[in-house]
C-alpha cells in the first residue's frame, strides 16, 4: 500500500496525538481467570489471540476470539472476559488512549488512519479483524519498548502509527466485503436470540425472524463469531445456568426447563460437555 507521507508527517507531528498505554500484557489466561464487567473511558482495548481462544462479553453479546484474530473494543463499552474450565489462551492485551482526536483530518476517514476515525466516531461497540503478521509484529515491538529498560517516546509513537496503518488496512478490507450491510442482519439475529434463548427456539426460528435463509445466516454467523447459531444459543444457556446454579432455591430441573432444554438429562449432558463437570458438582464446588 502506498501510504501518504504528508498525512503521516502531519499526524505524527500533532502533539495532541500522543498515544498513552494504560495496560499492556502478554500472558496465558487459564481456567478460572475472569475479568468482570468494566469499561475503558477514552481508551481502546485490543485483544490479540496468539494461541487457543477465549470468549468476551461485549455489550451483552458473546464474542469468540480465536488464534490470529484481534478484537477491538471501543472506548466506554462494557465488557468482560470469560475463560471456561480446562481452557487456556495466550493473548496480547493492549489498552491505550490515542490522544485527543478532535483535530483529526477528515482525510483520515477512508485512508491510512481510518482506525482513528472509527475511534473518534465511537459508533460501534467492537469489531473483530485478522491479526496478521504485521499487526502481531508491531504489537511485539510496542510491548518490548514499553517494558524494556530503554523506553523511547518517539519510537513508541512511530510504532503506534504503524499499528494504526495496519489496523486501518484490515478495517478497510472488511468494509470492502460489505460487512456493514450484513451486520444489520447479525444484529437482528442476536437481538432475537438474546430475547428468546430461554425458550425452545431453533436455528430455523432465528433465520425466519432475521429475514435470511438459514444457509446464508449460518455462514454470516460463523464468519463473524466463529461459532454456529446453535453453539451460540447453547453458550448463552450454559452461562445463564451457571448464574442460576448459585441460588440453592433453583432446582436443576427448574433451571433446565426455564432455559429451554428438552429435559434435565439433556441439560446435564450439555453442561458437562461445556464445563467438564456436572451441574451438581459445579454447584457443590462454588
Amino acid at each position: 500500500m502506498d501510504h501518504d507521507s504528508s498525512q503521516l508527517i502531519k499526524i505524527f507531528s500533532d502533539e495532541n496525538l500522543n498515544p498513552r498505554i494504560s495496560l499492556f500484557n502478554m500472558t496465558t489466561y487459564k481456567d478460572g481467570d475472569t475479568f468482570l464487567d468494566h469499561t475503558h473511558q477514552g481508551a481502546v482495548e485490543l485483544m490479540s489471540v496468539i494461541s487457543g481462544f477465549l470468549y468476551l462479553q461485549v455489550n451483552n453479546q458473546y464474542v469468540k476470539v480465536k488464534k490470529n484474530e484481534c478484537l477491538i473494543i471501543f472506548p466506554g463499552i462494557v465488557h468482560n472476559l470469560i475463560l471456561k474450565k480446562n481452557e487456556k489462551c495466550k493473548a496480547a492485551c493492549l489498552v491505550f488512549s490515542p490522544g485527543n482526536l478532535n483535530g483529526l483530518s477528515k482525510d483520515a476517514k477512508s485512508g491510512d488512519f481510518s482506525f482513528l476515525s472509527e475511534v473518534k466516531a465511537n459508533t460501534h461497540s467492537y469489531t473483530k479483524i485478522l491479526a496478521n503478521n504485521q499487526v502481531s509484529d508491531v504489537l511485539q515491538r510496542i510491548y518490548e519498548n514499553h517494558t524494556g529498560e530503554r523506553f523511547s517516546n518517539d519510537l513508541q509513537k512511530l510504532y503506534f502509527y504503524e499499528l494504526y496503518i495496519h489496523l486501518s488496512e484490515e478495517l478497510n478490507e472488511k468494509l470492502k466485503k460489505n460487512m456493514h450491510s450484513t451486520n444489520s442482519y447479525l444484529a437482528k439475529s442476536l437481538d432475537y436470540i438474546n430475547n428468546n434463548y430461554t425458550n425452545q427456539i431453533s436455528v430455523e426460528d432465528v433465520a425466519k425472524n432475521t429475514g435470511l435463509s438459514l444457509r446464508h445466516l449460518s455462514r454470516l454467523f460463523m464468519s463473524e463469531f466463529s461459532m454456529s447459531i446453535h453453539e451460540y444459543i447453547t453458550f448463552l444457556r450454559i452461562e445463564k445456568s451457571k448464574t442460576l446454579l448459585k441460588h440453592e432455591s433453583c432446582s436443576i430441573a427448574s433451571i433446565s426447563a426455564d432455559l429451554g432444554f428438552s429435559s434435565s438429562q439433556h441439560f446435564a449432558t450439555t453442561f458437562k460437555k461445556h464445563e467438564n463437570v456436572s451441574p451438581r458438582t459445579f454447584r457443590k464446588d462454588m
